[in-house]
């Protein structure tokens, strides 16, 4: 009985499943992130500190080609530690390949709310900045919330 149920289940991974929106269209659209410049500066030796919050500032550039299905958002991140302990630089590029509609979801500010790719920037640089933190002997920031 094992067996079947083993075998079922690799049939079911090894399937090409595509998941549709709520309005039934398909979205295919690959986002990566890539960070081209990394810099972490301790500014103060003093290490008692077991936490200390981690203001973001994200800079988002024009998205270039985003018309032809592939687009290319460069970006810069800058972070100062509350108490300054530590500064962090990250500097990269979003590539995003996909259909030219569903690229300009992403990457156009709806209202006061910042692009979707925002989102995706934002944990990468937190991921990034706890590995940083980690090379400084600094307290890492905390792991982004899933409303963030």
């Amino acid at each position: 009985m094992k067996e079947d149920a083993k075998e079922k289940v690799d049939k079911v991974v090894n399937m090409d499943v595509q998941v549709s929106s709520l309005d039934g269209s398909v979205k295919q659209v690959d986002v990566s992130v890539h960070f081209r410049h990394l810099e972490a500066k301790k500014t103060a030796m003093d290490s008692r500190f077991t936490m200390v919050r981690y203001p973001i500032s994200i800079y988002l550039g024009e998205a270039v080609g985003s018309h032809k299905g592939k687009a290319v958002v460069p970006f810069t991140i800058e972070a100062k530690t509350d108490p300054e302990v530590a500064t962090f630089t990250l500097k990269g590029d979003v590539y995003i390949q996909g259909l030219p509609e569903e690229i300009g979801s992403l990457v156009v500010p709806k209202g006061e709310k910042a692009p979707k790719v925002w989102i995706r920037i934002y944990r990468e640089a937190v991921a990034m900045l706890t590995i940083l933190s980690r090379f400084i002997n600094v307290p890492p920031p905390p792991a982004p919330s899933s409303e963030e």
